[in-house]
């Protein structure tokens, strides 16, 4: 069986390979292969823009791993002392050529009411950059070490500034051809102040 994958969602100025493309029901009953057609857009003269994947493994993990708790997920990541928080783990994301050790270093300046935030992997520094608590925007960065086209995202979610701590968590987004293809959650800190 084949399903159109011209349902792409636009979201933010970029397409989603999370988007959710809904099964029929003869798709759900039907025992055989499921193929998806996928075109891509705005790739460099030359490049295949139209591809078929065989999504069949794809259905049957989603309807396996409905009952997983995603809370608990990446939930110890992040160590924290007095001003200073470091979220660390092995980054695995095969679209983008990345499978490195990664670590988050997030610092409370009290006198900016900010943070400086440093990005390493393997032990390399590629961010380190003094932000504001106020909105802070994602940092976005291709590594040498990724495909052609690929780069990343680092982004600080749900930070709250209380009398005792400063609360927050990390995110990373992975793109390829400006296709978002995975986000990981590095994981949520405390951190004392």
């Amino acid at each position: 069986m084949m399903q159109d994958g011209g349902l792409l969602r636009h979201n933010h100025n970029r397409y989603s390979d999370s988007t959710v493309i809904r099964l029929t029901k003869a798709m759900k009953s039907h025992n055989g292969k499921v193929y998806l057609g996928l075109r891509f857009f705005d790739l460099p003269v030359g490049m295949q823009d139209y591809i078929i994947m065989d999504v069949t493994m794809v259905i049957e993990n989603g309807f396996l791993s409905d009952n997983i708790d995603t809370d608990m997920i990446n939930s110890t990541n992040c160590q924290c002392i007095p001003k200073n928080c470091a979220c660390c783990m092995t980054l695995n994301v095969a679209k983008i050529g990345l499978n490195d050790f990664a670590c988050v270093n997030i610092t409370y300046i009290s006198e900016d009411i900010g943070v400086r935030l440093s990005f390493s992997i393997n032990g390399y520094i590629y961010i380190s950059r003094e932000i504001s608590l106020r909105n802070p925007p994602p940092y976005c960065l291709s590594l040498p070490f990724l495909k052609e086209y690929a780069s990343i995202c680092l982004r600080l979610r749900n930070l709250k500034l209380r009398k005792r701590n400063l609360d927050g968590c990390l995110e990373l987004d992975a793109e390829l051809y400006h296709v978002h293809v995975a986000t990981i959650h590095l994981g949520c800190f405390t951190i004392p102040i």
